[in-house]
């Protein structure tokens, strides 16, 4: 993207910054770049930097304090920009900050419902395993074949089965 640049203090930009005579001003997003392009494009008289600049120029132009004024501007305008910069680093701190307590609340709660699910499939292969050994005694003692509980298997396929704790019998419902 090409600019036409009427600022006479502006001297170059990258992606998020802008470097005019004396300082370098940092971005943290594209739209606040871009907005402040537009200014330099405009000549400056938007800007608070340029604005400081040409009233520098204009009051101190023929005396020997010049420089010296130029650079106290130029110094004022980098302590706020580090001062702008020590702040969005405070911020992203606090933000890396933020994410890793969440990650970390969202890691407790996982392995709670790891351990929770753990030991459900505990309890869950304890069950079948009884009821593999209550099935391979039933089939010991009624001499039954895996035949023939595949066939009892699909005869009661459909039937809802209830044990009777009067009778003690399983009863087809």
């Amino acid at each position: 993207m090409s600019y036409y640049i009427k600022c006479p203090f502006f001297m170059a930009h990258k992606e998020n910054t802008i470097t005019c005579e004396g300082c370098m001003h940092f971005f943290d997003t594209k739209k606040k770049h871009r907005k402040q392009i537009e200014k330099c494009e405009e000549g400056g008289t938007e800007c608070r930097y340029a604005k400081r600049l040409f009233e520098c120029y204009e009051i101190y132009q023929d005396s020997s304090d010049l420089e010296l004024r130029l650079h106290e501007v130029y110094a004022d305008e980098m302590r706020n920009q580090i001062s702008t910069l020590v702040w969005r680093l405070a911020r992203e701190k606090n933000n890396q900050k933020k994410l890793k307590e969440n990650y970390e609340n969202a890691l407790e709660i996982k392995i709670k419902d790891i351990n929770r699910l753990t030991r459900q499939l505990m309890l869950d292969r304890k069950k079948v395993a009884i009821n593999e050994k209550t099935i391979l005694a039933l089939m010991h003692k009624n001499n039954l074949s895996m035949t023939d509980i595949s066939e009892l298997v699909d005869k009661y396929r459909d039937s809802e089965l209830i044990f009777d704790a009067k009778s003690g019998k399983v009863e087809k419902k």
